[in-house]
């Protein structure tokens, strides 16, 4: 009997064993065929794996992923071991241990594509989570520069994707930015700097960020719709899928909005290598040029924000009118007093009182209650005017700001300081000053990042450190009685003290103040500045003062621009003495890629007297 059984479990072993044991076996086996097949095509270091997962070689010396986060690897070598990820991606989504596909869907389908496994025992693709949404275009989003915000002040860019709706602002708008609570703009880009926030992909409705843009932030908007076909747009969304939730360092200079994004254009066409462009840095108008040079770009179209429209009616409205429109605004007149009026001129007031009242209200300088009832009680007179014909002419559309200069420039010229000459050279990174011509005298802009100058002086004075401006920065936002904004100085740098003395001095400067004008007239402004000098050149090693500078930003012809400006203060702190400057300087358009400077100047500080005269000729890059 004993042996009856023995051998009916036997049986029984032997019949699950080829019931159960080989399919399971077989199973592992082809996709164990799919792990060798990726390796005979070398998948692994195809440069479509490598956009999917942000991989790159720093410095030459291996491969590493820009993703930190750890959850979006399946091997936990994955991101520096892109081999061993592949593999470790395919024994996981081809055997069916994945809960969901969602979280790997671009992976997946790419493999799928590129193994070709058979549909009978492996399941074509799929995710709900974006089955049935389908792109018609993507459009690369530019805001311009805010200067009242140093974390803006490169601009930004972001990706709108246009589904089946009747209207742009509900179109899907994908930002990459870093997470933070921080509300102090100079902390957190001196954070940001140095990778201490996450960064994260985030899906919102477009509306909300041109509201963000165009009406807090009074920046003007470009958009540029990529030449993508419909399967390329579904591989980005794909990516898009994969990518949220996720978190990357975020770095203020090169792993930033703009270079992160380009992933995403990566991602839809197989082959492109945009992301290779940018070595060290990324500023967000060099990314529209990179995809400009790559042909991806069909079209551009402007949109300007709030602050541009209220200024271009504000332009249209003489004094009279402007007076009336800010006694609405104020409360002190009542809306229905432009009944009075003729039908245009009372439209045009009450249109610019509207954009004005929005504008309040959305840069938080009106409450609630206040807003609604002078809103509502300004529309309803506006409605008894009717609709009528164009009051103002439209906006002038500026030039693009990919077809300005670009962004890097060398420069070449002569000093002429105190009777003697000397041959100067000067590197600047990044990227506009006031006086460059490219850029109206409202945009009171001046951006230097990194600038280097070196001074070939006389027989036996060599080459010598000029000036090292490691950041200067100066806003000049025009302010009216509509605007009331601050205009701000901030720089960090070394130089060079005149005269016998030798030594370099470490500059710390700030300012604030205000400006006006911005018109045919240019631009005025008047600032106090604070200043901190340290160094061996100062016989008592640092100086602590300011001044109070003013100055004028206007044009003499079209592609000329100029400032005069004039300074006057002094320290009473470490190497006491009075200070004082003036001088005028400026630059003249030959070419987009090519400008002429020239300054005349003359500077009595550290107890000198100097007086310098300057030609450069600027090669931007």
């Amino acid at each position: 009997m004993l042996q009856i059984m023995e051998k009916t479990r036997l049986w029984v072993w032997v019949v699950l064993s080829f019931m159960v044991g080989p399919p399971v076996v077989f199973a592992g086996s082809r996709v164990e065929n799919l792990v060798q097949k990726a390796e005979e095509l070398k998948l692994a270091e195809h440069r479509y794996w490598e956009v999917l997962y942000h991989y790159h070689r720093p410095l030459g010396l291996g491969v590493k992923s820009r993703i930190d986060d750890p959850a979006f690897f399946i091997s936990p070598e994955g991101r520096r071991n892109p081999q061993e990820e592949m593999r470790a991606a395919i024994r996981f989504l081809f055997s069916g241990k994945a809960e969901s596909l969602c979280p790997y869907i671009a992976r997946y389908h790419w493999l799928y594509q590129q193994l070709l496994p058979d549909s009978a025992e492996f399941p074509e693709p799929v995710c709900p989570d974006i089955e049935g949404i389908s792109p018609t275009s993507a459009r690369l989003v530019f805001p311009t520069y805010f200067m009242n915000s140093p974390a803006s002040m490169f601009g930004h860019t972001l990706m709108t994707l246009r589904l089946d709706n009747t209207s742009r602002v509900l179109d899907k708008a994908v930002n990459y930015s870093a997470f933070t609570d921080e509300t102090n703009g100079l902390l957190f880009a001196f954070r940001g700097i140095f990778g201490l926030y996450p960064g994260y992909f985030n899906v919102l409705p477009y509306y909300k960020k041109i509201q963000e843009y165009g009406e807090i932030n009074q920046r003007d908007i470009w958009e540029y719709r990529l030449d993508l076909e419909p399967h390329e747009l579904d591989a980005m969304v794909r990516h898009i899928r994969e990518m949220e939730g996720i978190y990357s360092n975020y770095y203020f200079f090169d792993e930033n909005c703009s270079f992160t994004l380009l992933y995403l254009v990566e991602a839809s066409r197989s082959g492109l290598r945009l992301t290779e462009s940018f070595p060290l840095w990324v500023i967000p108008v060099d990314t529209v040029r990179t995809l400009e040079k790559a042909e991806l770009i069909a079209e551009a179209e402007y949109r300007p924000s709030r602050a541009t429209i209220i200024r271009h009616r504000l332009a249209h409205l003489d004094r009279k009118d402007q007076d009336l429109a800010y006694d609405i605004l104020e409360g002190k007149e009542a809306p229905e007093t432009v009944l009075e009026l003729d039908a245009q001129r009372a439209i045009h007031i009450l249109d610019t009182v509207i954009d004005c009242i929005r504008y309040r209200f959305v840069k938080r300088k009106m409450d609630q209650d206040a807003y609604q009832k002078i809103l509502i009680r300004t529309l309803r007179v506006r409605s008894l005017l009717g609709v009528t014909g164009e009051v103002l002419p439209p906006i002038q559309e500026p030039v693009r700001p990919d077809n300005l200069h670009n962004s890097s420039r060398v420069s070449a010229g002569v000093q002429v300081h105190d009777g003697k000459s000397s041959l100067q050279l000067t590197y600047r990174p990044a990227f506009t000053d006031l006086t460059d011509p490219d850029y109206p005298e409202s945009d009171g802009i001046r951006i230097v990042f990194g600038e280097t100058s070196l001074r070939l002086g006389p027989e036996g004075e060599g080459v010598q450190l000029e000036r090292l401006e490691i950041i200067d920065i100066m806003s000049l936002s025009p302010r009216n009685r509509f605007f009331s904004s601050l205009s701000w100085a901030a720089g960090l740098g070394l130089e060079g003290v005149p005269g016998e003395k030798r030594g370099r001095l470490l500059r710390v400067a700030g300012g604030a103040g205000f400006s006006w004008g911005g018109g045919s007239n240019g631009l005025w402004y008047l600032m106090g500045m604070p200043r901190f000098f340290a160094g061996t050149g100062l016989e008592e090693g640092y100086a602590l003062g300011g001044v109070v500078r003013a100055g004028w930003v206007f044009r003499l012809f079209e592609h000329s621009k100029w400032q005069a400006f004039g300074e006057y203060g002094g320290f009473g702190a470490g190497h006491q003495g009075y200070a004082a400057a003036a001088g005028v300087e400026g630059s003249v358009r030959l070419g987009r890629n090519w400008h002429l400077g020239a300054e005349i100047s003359h500077e009595q500080r550290w107890d000198q007297s100097t007086l310098k005269s300057l030609m450069m000729l600027h090669w931007f890059y």
